[in-house]
């Protein structure tokens, strides 16, 4: 059985409060934030960073963990589906290289492209690299450029350390935690992925969280190409509104073992895609020699 860690927060935080006697107004003093905030976050208008989550708990005297609650919610999917990227031999320093090297702005650029923003592809790759240039769009396709480029940046932060990037999550007052049953990597990044999204996640944001985890362990990110859009979002509805993690997990899949190929000698490669797989029609990307996509 598959679990969904999640934390009704909210009403927790509130009652662990109360039973300490904490004024709203104390309990803003020493957490550092205004009453306001205190309300807005036991009312569930807003979420808290995990930071703040984490402090927040501890001034009432308890752990984060303490919150964590267990209801019904995981997000199936056949795992025929991972079978051939669960078969790929770690390689630390190949995906390191290859997924953050010089192919990083095309990250950003592809996601901005994959979310509809206003932005064209130089535009996006300006944004990621941090240049100084005019770039012509509107402020909220540009905000949100640059939310995906520092999200970006975290999880290669992350991975240049050798820490491994926290499977963890806020939407609305739940926090989504990774299922502890899940041993391998591979498992464990896409069911924190698929859970997160069915619950209102952003889906870029956790994307680069479990590509960040995986990447770490020595797997490769799955690049989600932009002819791909619509199979993407069609697997985030069938997530959102079926429950059906299949297609999700089988485009990643698909995007992850792709990507390999390019990078691989053919030999170290797991072999060919079975004709059945994935249960939908991807054409595999060729690489140019002087960019390495076609899109």
């Amino acid at each position: 059985m598959q679990y969904t860690w999640e934390v009704d927060y909210a009403a927790k935080l509130k009652a662990a409060r109360e039973r300490r006697f904490l004024t709203m107004a104390g309990f803003a003093r020493a957490a550092g934030t205004s009453r306001a905030r205190i309300a807005d976050i036991e009312a569930g208008r807003s979420s808290p960073t995990l930071i703040t989550a984490e402090r927040l708990a501890n001034l009432t005297g308890h752990t984060l963990a303490w919150m964590t609650v267990e209801p019904s919610g995981s997000v199936p999917y056949d795992p025929a589906m991972v079978a051939l990227f669960k078969k790929l031999a770690p390689d630390h320093e190949l995906v390191q290289k290859e997924a953050f090297g010089k192919y990083r702005a095309d990250i950003v650029a592809m996601d901005s492209a994959m979310e509809h923003l206003d932005l064209t592809w130089v535009d996006a790759q300006t944004i990621a690299y941090g240049r100084e240039k005019t770039v012509k769009a509107t402020a909220s396709a540009i905000q949100r450029c640059v939310e995906i480029r520092a999200s970006l940046s975290a999880q290669r932060a992350l991975v240049d350390v050798g820490k491994p990037p926290e499977l963890v999550y806020a939407v609305g007052n739940r926090i989504v935690l990774p299922d502890p049953n899940l041993d391998h990597p591979v498992d464990a990044a896409l069911d924190f992925m698929l859970r997160s999204i069915r619950i209102g996640a952003q889906p870029t944001l956790v994307r680069h969280i479990g590509s960040g985890y995986l990447l770490h362990h020595g797997y490769p990110w799955p690049w989600v190409m932009v002819p791909w859009r619509e199979h993407l979002e069609d697997a985030l509805t069938a997530i959102r509104r079926d429950g059906d993690g299949n297609k999700f997990v089988s485009l990643m899949a698909f995007a992850a073992l792709n990507k390999i190929h390019w990078v691989r000698p053919p030999n170290a490669w797991v072999g060919e895609l079975p004709d059945t797989w994935p249960p939908f029609e991807l054409e595999v990307v060729e690489p140019e020699e002087d960019h390495g996509y076609i899109w």
